[in-house]
């Protein structure tokens, strides 16, 4: 048998990652607004990937 804290441990790993990433996204922005694009960073391909899984985590209601 597994404890309510072992059973509701992915899903505040899940949040804190959500968390981590969405404030790691508002940097990003920051950053390109700041300075523009630089020269073989990807931001275009890691800013379409983060917004796809945060998304996909607001799509399941874990997030509320």
């Amino acid at each position: 048998l597994r404890t309510l804290a072992e059973e509701f441990a992915p899903m505040a790993a899940a949040k804190g990652l959500a968390e981590a990433l969405r404030d790691m996204s508002s940097g990003w922005d920051y950053i390109r607004g700041r300075y523009g694009d630089l020269a073989g960073v990807g931001w275009s391909r890691a800013a379409d990937k983060a917004d796809t899984a945060l998304a996909a985590y607001a799509a399941t209601g874990a997030g509320e």
